[in-house]
């Protein structure tokens, strides 16, 4: 988890990231929050960090987000693989 912390990148997030991959790639702010029992405003919070990391992508631009417009979440696969094959690559394992 430590690793993933340098991508900006808790549990929470990890778990948000799986709930959208687990409901097909893409799911809306409410299939979230039922998949994984996380507050509304925890995953409206952590959502739009993904969404600046590019690692999430909403079908709503920010400037026409207000309470009551429904938002689907897409992974933003291009950025995070890409994240994570540098976090990869610049990895060493430890010495067996």
């Amino acid at each position: 988890m430590e690793r993933l912390a340098a991508l900006g990148i808790n549990r929470t997030k990890v778990t948000l990231l799986a709930a959208i991959a687990n409901l097909g790639g893409t799911a809306r702010t409410s299939a979230i929050v039922d998949a994984t029992g996380v507050l509304t405003s925890t995953v409206i919070k952590h959502l739009k960090e993904l969404e600046g990391h590019g690692y999430v992508e909403a079908d709503v631009p920010t400037h026409e987000r207000r309470p009551g417009v429904r938002i689907t979440w897409s992974i933003g696969t291009d950025q995070l693989n890409s994240d994570l094959q540098a976090l990869k690559e610049s990895w060493t394992p430890p010495p067996a």
